[in-house]
């Protein structure tokens, strides 16, 4: 098992900017990749291989209403496996994902397990 505080990730609306006709990461969602990157590798967390099921503990920055399902799983997902945490965000690797919110804490705190 591996676990991981990250900074709380951006919104899946703002992951990305049509541009000229084509989407883009946006500039919000670069600098928290970034910034991500550099603290999951400051934690130097273990990879998990194989099947595996991934809990995220989300504490808001702020009182304004959020969605679970719109709080950057995507994001969060995506930065696990580009920094080869995980294997995969696929069917074949990520067979469980749970979101809860808390009220303290860290921003976002991710737990990764192997099943």
């Amino acid at each position: 098992m591996t676990t991981v505080s990250l900074p709380f990730p951006p919104s899946i609306n703002a992951l990305y900017r049509a541009v000229g006709g084509r989407s883009i990461l946006s500039e919000k969602y670069r600098l928290w990749k970034t910034e991500a990157g550099l603290v999951l590798n400051s934690q130097r967390p273990k990879k998990v291989l194989g099947k595996v099921a991934v809990s995220v503990e989300l504490c808001a920055p702020d009182k304004r209403r959020r969605d679970a399902d719109n709080a950057g799983t995507k994001a969060l997902l995506d930065l696990l496996v580009s920094h080869q945490i995980i294997e995969a965000d696929d069917n074949r690797i990520l067979k469980e994902i749970k979101v809860v919110w808390v009220d303290q804490g860290d921003p976002c705190r991710v737990t990764i397990q192997s099943i």
